[in-house]
């Protein structure tokens, strides 16, 4: 699924195999809080972008220094969105969006007996 939300927004897809090119999910950052063991202002700025509906999960990209970076999703009408945010004073702040047409993606349903 994560595939074709990378593959809309091409000029990101073309990075991807960087060295430089990394990922978070909201998963990964309640595990760096824990680790760390105690509340960091830039990574609590970044937990209100993985809230709301979404098809799979969300995942924010960072290329090279983390100055900016791309939170990438699927919208449950099928869409891929990335919000651009900027590091500003210490927290991560939305300064774009963009909505575009994604394929519609279908998931199985577990069955039950």
């Amino acid at each position: 699924m994560f595939d074709d939300v990378l593959n809309t927004y091409k000029y990101l897809n073309t990075e991807k195999d960087d060295d430089n090119v990394f990922y978070f999910t909201m998963e990964d950052l309640f595990h760096i809080i824990t680790l760390i063991g105690e509340s960091n202002e830039s990574i609590d700025s970044l937990n209100q972008f993985f809230i709301g509906k979404s098809m799979g999960e969300r995942r924010i990209y960072f290329f090279g220094e983390p100055k900016y970076s791309y939170l990438l999703y699927k919208d449950t009408s099928h869409n891929n969105v990335m919000v651009k945010l900027k590091r500003v004073g210490g927290k991560w702040v939305e300064i774009g969006k963009k909505v575009k047409n994604g394929k519609v993606i279908e998931l199985d349903q577990p069955k039950c007996n």
